[in-house]
């Protein structure tokens, strides 16, 4: 989503209101509801900046606080300096995001491995009950 953000700003140099009504009609994005609640917050006269904190906030993706905290960052990026600090802060954020993904994605995999070794032990553990 960053990264289509740093694209379009890019390419248009569009508004950040301009920017997010562009995101919430790619289907690509059709699933990240912060994006429209963003856009009805803009449209009702609010600060970019705030109406994208307010729509991270209530969005219902499975956002960790830290997650949220982290993307409430672009509203604090678009439209508040020049094209090339933008694009240049869009992309170390979206550097930041990625490593916060590879680290979840990290202790998922050992939480799925210590559910399986504990699903062998407890099946263990009841067949020497049973015996």
């Amino acid at each position: 989503m960053i990264l289509s953000l740093h694209g379009q700003l890019s390419f248009t140099l569009s508004p950040p209101g301009e920017l997010l009504r562009g995101a919430t009609g790619d289907p690509a994005f059709a699933r990240c509801d912060y994006l429209m609640f963003s856009l009805e917050e803009i449209e009702k006269g609010l600060d970019a900046e705030s109406a994208w904190k307010q729509g991270i906030w209530k969005s219902a993706e499975p956002f960790t606080t830290d997650d949220r905290r982290l993307i409430a960052r672009t509203g604090e990026i678009l439209g508040k300096s020049d094209l090339e600090t933008q694009l240049t802060q869009l992309h170390h954020l979206a550097e930041r995001i990625e490593q916060q993904a590879q680290q979840a994605r990290e202790q998922a995999q050992t939480q799925a491995k210590l559910s399986v070794t504990l699903g062998a032990l407890a099946g263990l553990a009841a067949v020497v009950a049973l015996i």
